[in-house]
Parts: C-alpha cells; structure tokens; sequence
C-alpha cells in the first residue's frame, strides 16, 4: 500500500510539473530561446556602436543571457531609421536598441510625437553617462580654446564644425557653446561619429565634439588634439586636459547610454533584459575596458528610473531648445 501511495503520489506531481509547464509557468526561464538583434542606430565606428560591441562581447564572453547579441547597424535619418525599425517589432523582445538622445531631441524639433518617441519604445536601463570633448587636429592652428574663439569671432561661419546630424546632441551643445562664446561656426553634419571623427582626420573639418572613446586612441596617436571637455570638472583619466569652464565657457553636457526594447514587450521579458544589464554593469570587465579606458561617468537605473530620467531629460531639452530660439 504504501508503494502504492508513493507511486500515487509520485505520478501526481509529474503531472502538476507537465501541466505548469503546459501553462507557460515554467515557459518564462525559455527567454532568450534564439539570438537577440541589437539594432545601432547609426554607422559603425560612433560611440553607439563601440558601446554595443562592447556590450555583445562581454555577454557572449561572460555568458550573461544564454544567447547572443548579434550588433546590427541602421542608419540614417538622425537615428530615425534604426529607431523607427525598432518600434515597428512590437512585442517582439527579441529586437533592443542603443539608446540615443534623438528620441529626446527630434520630437521636440520636428514637432511630432507620432514616431521616435521614447514612449515609443520600452526602456530597460541606464548603464552610463558619456563626456564631450572638443576636438581639433594635431596640426591645427588652433592650439587652444582661446585661439579657436578668436578665429571664429574674427570669421564668423567660417571654421567648419562636424557633427552627427542636426537635432542630435552635439549640434545642440555646438549652438550652446557658440551662444555662450558668442561666435557662430559652420556646422556640417554627418551620419555618425566615426564618420565625423574621419572628415576631421582627413581635413574636412577644423573642429568636432567627439566622446572619449572615439578620441582617445586618436590623441595617444597624436593625429588630433582635445583642447577641452564639456564636464563640470576635469576627466580622472585626463587630467591634463581642461574643462570648457576653465576657459570662460560655463559649458557642461553628458550623453546618455542606455538600452531600449521593441515596444509592448511582456513584463517578464523586460525584468530579464534589465537584470541581464543590471549584470553588465557589475562586470570587472564593464568597469574597466569601458567605462574606466573611455572615460564615462557610471549611472546605472532600472527601468523605471530609467524612464523618469527620460521625461525629466525632455523636459530640460525643451526648455535649452526654446533658449537657443529652435522651439518658440
């Protein structure tokens, strides 16, 4: 009998286990079954795309989610185009997205919501805040900020200065910095960073805001030169080099980098995306090989942070864009 009762008993919970299964309970642990597409907005090269080759190769090196996360770039149209292919996988968590400040900036300069809303799309984390550097040539006549200023307030419109895109941040900190300076430079822009950093390189431009992580190797070569950051204070990992304020321009601009989903993705699947990159971020190799070699601030938020962080950052670019005279 009591065989009997074990094998009863036995039986029973096969059958609950099959039956939870069949139910989908045990269905969620399957998230991620097959490779997830991680869209970069723009050309390779830029620091969106170095971010997410980072991010690809430590989750493939440190088996973060059990499947991998294939880089995929989409560019054009200021991000438009990667954004746009983005939102139209609607509940599909198997698309995310480098964050980029165009879902900020171009609904308000375009004066449409419909599309490349940050509402748009689902957000699942911060993981740092970028830095700003002003960067010229090696053999530049401009040795210094002073130098750059008086040359365009002595020509006005003519010293070529790059960028990715109208709307995109750097134009937006090219208008505050002009504004403050009170010069007005020649801005030209271009699809990516890497694109950007190129035309500088090969004298098509005299200056460019580029991140660290698309100067710093550039500096070390001795191929351009940084003459200031937009940082309130100077980078720990380049000290040498002086902030937009110690020249007289109270200038200061950080760029986000985070992570967004395909919009109207389930909760669970988002919860794993967030802790996977919850994860990322405490990874020695994270810390070191790109936040500590590019010079980022670290600033993780979870999701929900992450998107009161979006709505105060809107509200903050609508009002600098009604000062520069972009928005009435």
């Amino acid at each position: 009998m009591k065989k009997s009762r074990f094998l009863v008993a036995g039986l029973t919970l096969v059958a609950l286990f099959i039956g939870m299964f069949a139910g989908g309970v045990l269905a969620k642990s399957d998230y991620p079954s097959r490779p997830i597409e991680f869209v970069v907005p723009f050309n390779p090269g830029g620091g969106s795309d170095n971010m997410a080759r980072m991010i690809a190769a430590i989750y493939d090196k440190e088996r973060i989610l059990p499947q991998p996360l294939v880089v995929v770039n989409k560019a054009g149209g200021s991000g438009s185009v990667g954004m746009s292919y983005v939102q139209t996988k609607n509940g599909d968590p198997y698309v995310i997205m480098t964050a980029v400040p165009q879902v900020l900036t171009v609904p308000l300069t375009t004066g449409s919501t419909d599309v490349l809303h940050w509402t748009k799309l689902t957000p699942i984390a911060l993981l740092a805040l970028d830095e700003f550097m002003l960067v010229v040539r090696y053999d530049s006549p401009y040795q210094n900020v002073k130098e750059l200023v008086n040359a365009a307030k002595a020509a006005p419109k003519t010293i070529k200065f790059g960028g990715s895109e109208v709307g995109s941040e750097d134009s937006i900190l090219t208008d505050i910095f002009a504004q403050k300076a009170g010069v007005q430079f020649n801005y030209i822009p271009f699809k990516s960073g890497g694109e950007v950093m190129t035309a500088l390189l090969g004298g098509h431009l005299d200056v460019v805001w580029a991140n660290p992580n698309e100067a710093m190797s550039q500096m070390e070569a001795k191929k351009v030169r940084v003459l200031a950051v937009a940082n309130r204070e100077r980078l720990k990992g380049a000290p040498n080099i002086p902030t937009l304020k110690e020249n007289g321009i109270d200038v200061h601009w950080q760029m986000l980098r985070g992570i967004f989903a395909a919009p109207g993705i389930k909760d669970a699947e988002r919860k794993v995306l967030e802790k996977a990159m919850k994860k990322l971020t405490d990874s020695p190799t994270w810390k070191k090989d790109f936040i500590e070699a590019n010079f980022l601030t670290p600033k993780y938020m979870d999701s929900k942070a992450y998107a009161q962080f979006l709505k105060d950052k809107e509200a903050e670019y609508k009002a600098i864009l009604k000062n520069l005279g972009v928005l009435k």
